[in-house]
């Protein structure tokens, strides 16, 4: 699947329709989007002082990813170059938001360890329950 998607990637490039860290793509705030999508579809729980950038994670090769700092606060990356259109990284951004979610144990059942709410490499039933409230909730809605 990778290869499938480094191929789209590289296809996309040469024909200039590819995302690059200079393109309109990396000037579109999704530090707004954020905030949008915490009061819609989490709540407004999620901290607002998260800090969401446009990074490169070749490094882990991930399209997103979410660290928690020593301060406590979240921050979450999303790589342009793997994002051809805005909308894959405001679905990106989503899944990120569902990983914060779970991190703080936000609508966790009592009881349920941060293995069995997060799962294998943080993909688990909390997670899946949490992409399908946002989606039947409209996350989705203009994104796919």
């Amino acid at each position: 699947m990778k290869i499938k998607s480094l191929f789209l990637v590289s296809f996309l490039a040469a024909a200039g329709l590819a995302a690059s860290p200079t393109s309109n793509l990396t000037l579109h705030g999704l530090q707004s989007d954020f905030l949008k999508y915490n009061d819609a579809f989490f709540y407004g729980g999620l901290p607002k002082a998260t800090t969401v950038m446009w990074a490169d994670l070749s490094q882990w090769d991930d399209m997103g990813r979410i660290e928690r700092r020593s301060d406590g606060s979240f921050v979450i990356l999303v790589d342009p170059k793997y994002h051809v259109a805005l909308k894959q990284a405001q679905m990106t951004l989503l899944h990120e938001m569902c990983h914060e979610k779970n991190l703080l144990q936000i609508n966790i059942v009592a009881g349920t360890t941060k293995d069995e709410s997060e799962g294998l490499e943080g993909h688990g039933a909390a997670f899946d329950t949490c992409m399908l409230n946002i989606a039947q909730h409209g996350a989705f809605k203009d994104l796919w």
